[in-house]
């Protein structure tokens, strides 16, 4: 298995992990810095479990400030 297809799966686990915790029904899930992990298996899982995918360009949430 390559470097890539293990972070994605670690995403993918994180993910699954993150929905037993996260309120009933869709959310947002915002993240900086990991566009390159996103491919089918991830979103099908975000899907999966109603989590909206947002990723913000590569080091710009201290200009962006999502959170304001």
């Amino acid at each position: 298995m390559t470097s890539h297809g293990s972070i994605t799966e670690a995403f993918v686990n994180w993910l699954t992990h993150f929905s037993h915790y996260k309120v009933a029904g869709s959310c947002l899930l915002m993240f900086d810095r990991a566009i390159s992990n996103l491919d089918h298996s991830t979103v099908e899982a975000a899907d999966r479990h109603d989590i909206t995918l947002l990723s913000l360009p590569n080091q710009t949430t201290h200009e962006l400030q999502p959170m304001d």
